[in-house]
């Protein structure tokens, strides 16, 4: 893929357009701190960094 003029290669693309993100009814998932999409996207720490 080409972005503005900065050529861009992966193993694999995941492109998720206009969904929101929906949590699962897992037991303990309220518990815990869950990233979705946005998080990680938006993020500027990693996930184990404080």
């Amino acid at each position: 893929m080409e972005v503005d003029g900065l050529r861009l290669e992966a193993d694999h693309v995941v492109v998720a357009t206009g969904s929101d993100p929906v949590m699962p009814p897992i037991d303990g998932l309220g518990e815990v701190e869950v990233w979705t999409n946005r998080e990680a996207t938006s993020s500027k720490r990693s996930r184990a960094g404080p």
